[in-house]
């Protein structure tokens, strides 16, 4: 299954290689600047691009659309973006099996960066239709108040499972809502099926990022190509840290805290954890709220009109769940 997901995107990745590379083009020739150290990131862009969903995303719901590639980049803009600053906060210094630009250039540095990627996109937008540029910048603030509520939680080990998924909401479900809504509203596409495409969309990127943070907790310890077990180590409390919290006994809920608090790089490699996770059943408890994600996901799929691309959009949510279950 899992084979034959990934077999599928490749697919689509090559159905829409030419308006890709177009929408990769234009993020290089917008953030052209003087300034040295923007060639770094124009280099790291160009050279750590990962699935690119998003500009993708974009391409299924428009097709040949001539606004189709400049609305992929102000998209995937956002998305770049928003990961310079992540590799900020988080301290990361490896992305993709690249340094990222806070290693090279160090943090001021690095957050200019982030912030000249930021004001090319309303450049890219300004070639659209007034409301893309409206709908960009309510989801770059989207985007900022998710990053701040995680920060104003930092190290609450009373953050509840409710708000972990408004932050991810905010951080994540926000930038592939406007993929989707937008390109369905430039594909003049019914008002119904626009609503769906959010709640697609929505569903959808809980299931990556709760993946991703899976992958950090799961992965602790390894040699990955991104810095694993990091999450707790900022003090962040993701969905298997408030599982375990909120499911396990008294006794080992007290040493959970402690370690929790100690802020120590870790997950899986540490041994209470491998204990909690047994006796609790973690595994099963993360794969139910994917589940219910899953069907959330699929129910505004099946409503959505006969016009509507939605067997390309469940490859990219098959591709979630895959990435969960790595």
């Amino acid at each position: 299954m899992q084979s034959d997901t990934l077999k599928s995107l490749r697919q689509i990745t090559e159905t829409y290689a030419i308006p890709l590379a177009e929408c990769n083009e234009l993020i290089q020739k917008t953030l052209n600047s003087e300034t040295p150290q923007t060639g770094d990131l124009a280099k790291a862009l160009k050279n750590s691009r990962g699935k690119q969903l998003r500009p993708l995303l974009v391409f299924t719901l428009l097709g040949d659309h001539p606004n189709a590639a400049t609305l992929a980049a102000v998209c995937e803009s956002i998305h770049c973006a928003s990961l310079v600053h992540d590799d900020i906060i988080d301290d990361c210094n490896l992305r993709r099996n690249l340094p990222t630009m806070n290693a090279i250039h160090g943090r001021p540095v690095a957050l200019l960066l982030g912030d000249l990627l930021f004001t090319s996109i309303f450049s890219l937008s300004a070639r659209l239709p007034s409301w893309v540029t409206a709908d960009a910048a309510s989801t770059i603030k989207q985007l900022i108040e998710g990053e701040l509520l995680q920060q104003a939680r930092k190290g609450n080990i009373d953050v509840t499972k409710s708000q972990y998924l408004e932050i991810l909401q905010k951080k994540t479900g926000a930038l592939l809502s406007l993929c989707t809504k937008a390109g369905s509203r430039l594909a003049d596409k019914n008002p119904g099926d626009i609503k769906l495409a959010g709640e697609y969309a929505d569903s959808f990127g809980l299931i990556f990022q709760i993946a991703d943070d899976w992958a950090d907790f799961t992965k602790a310890g390894e040699d990955d190509n991104k810095d694993r077990g990091a999450d707790i180590g900022n003090g962040f409390i993701t969905l298997p840290w408030i599982l375990m919290l909120e499911h396990a006994p008294l006794e080992y809920r007290e040493k959970l805290i402690t370690l929790i608090t100690s802020k120590q790089r870790c997950g899986m490699n540490h041994p209470l954890v491998q204990e909690i996770y047994e006796l609790v059943q973690l595994d099963e408890k993360m794969q139910s709220e994917i589940n219910s994600l899953e069907r959330t996901a699929r129910q505004a799929l099946l409503n959505m009109s006969s016009s509507m691309p939605t067997e390309e959009l469940e490859v990219y949510l098959n591709t979630a769940i895959s990435t969960f279950n790595k």
